[in-house]
């Protein structure tokens, strides 16, 4: 099953850009498809004296804390966070009027979702996240957002699924998409009653926040043949630990659903006893509510191919499977 299919053909411009800021000679560079943000595109840059890189655009809003911060994690670490190669002048990425450029070493491997993490891996996992969320030395920049437990994604639901209701089916894709949605109705529904349930219980509790990577499901752990890293900081969040933990476990990408693999995390991230489970249910239906969101605008978007409209109806649609997100959500 794959994520729907974003194409950017980097410039010439751009490519001398990369070649100038970091001193390399660029001979070949191949767009990689790695997952569903519209706003970032990866290449595999292939250079002089056989070095290879990863080469990362992003178009979208940045916050330049989200590579500041992981690289001092790395720092302190020493493991499984992926350091970006640094420019001529000493930075850890590129900015343009238009985009953002970070440069990674590359590393041979497949992510999460393409295999399994192994039972020690799981446990230093469990250990690796336990020390992020419990890092005090960098708590006090500013420039990490914090979780505001916002309900606008309930709202674009709710409008969505109302407009289902009278929405023209145009072709046979989109009839299909619309059945698919319509028959899911009671289930979403029930998410979003539960969710704006907990929103207010949640804000009048007594809340600890830590860093969070904010979006550590199995598509941003990268396994390499003797190691595994921690990637893709986008989403970087001061947050409970729960807006982390809630992946373990949770099925999101439809992995990470196996009660021993969340077994063997907790046995080294500990503190089993201390998560709200709560915070967790809120987490995991947010997360639902604000894929269907994003499907839904996204298969509704001009120019979009049959290809990718069909990848959006086999993702959503997988979400609703026996194990699945929503499944577990609801447990």
């Amino acid at each position: 099953m794959s994520n729907p299919v974003y194409r950017k053909n980097i410039s010439r411009e751009e490519i001398e850009l990369v070649e100038k800021e970091y001193k390399i000679k660029i001979h070949n560079i191949e767009q990689l498809f790695l997952g569903a943000d519209p706003d970032t595109f990866a290449y595999r840059t292939d250079c002089e004296d056989n070095k290879k890189y990863f080469l990362k655009i992003r178009t979208g809003n940045f916050i330049e804390s989200s590579i500041i911060i992981p690289y001092l994690l790395s720092q302190e670490i020493n493991r499984h966070i992926i350091e970006p190669v640094k420019t001529i002048n000493d930075n850890l990425f590129l900015r343009t009027s238009e985009y953002t450029i970070i440069l990674y070493p590359f590393i041979t491997g497949q992510s999460g979702i393409q295999c399994d993490l192994t039972e020690d891996q799981w446990i230093e996992f469990g250990k690796l996240l336990h020390r992020i969320h419990n890092n005090k030395s960098l708590l006090d920049t500013s420039e990490v957002p914090k979780e505001t437990f916002d309900t606008r994604w309930n709202g674009c639901l709710k409008k969505y699924m109302k407009e289902l209701d009278a929405k023209p089916a145009g072709n046979d894709l989109e009839k299909r998409f619309i059945d698919m949605m319509v028959s899911r109705k009671g289930i979403i529904h029930e998410i979003l009653e539960k969710t704006d349930e907990l929103v207010p219980l949640i804000k009048k509790s007594e809340l600890n926040y830590c860093l969070c990577h904010g979006d550590i499901h199995a598509g941003n752990i990268f396994i390499s043949k003797d190691d595994f890293f921690i990637v893709d900081w986008d989403t970087l969040i001061m947050a409970p630990k729960e807006r982390d933990l809630m992946f373990i476990g949770g099925a999101v990408a439809n992995k990470w659903n196996i009660k021993k693999e969340e077994d063997f995390f907790y046995h080294g991230y500990g503190d089993h006893n201390k998560v709200n489970k709560s915070i967790i249910k809120y987490y995991r239906y947010i997360r639902i509510i604000e894929d269907l969101v994003v499907y839904y605008e996204e298969f509704y978007t001009q120019g979009m191919d049959e290809e990718n409209r069909k990848s959006i109806i086999e993702t959503v649609d997988s979400a609703f499977w026996p194990g699945g997100v929503v499944e577990i959500a609801l447990s």
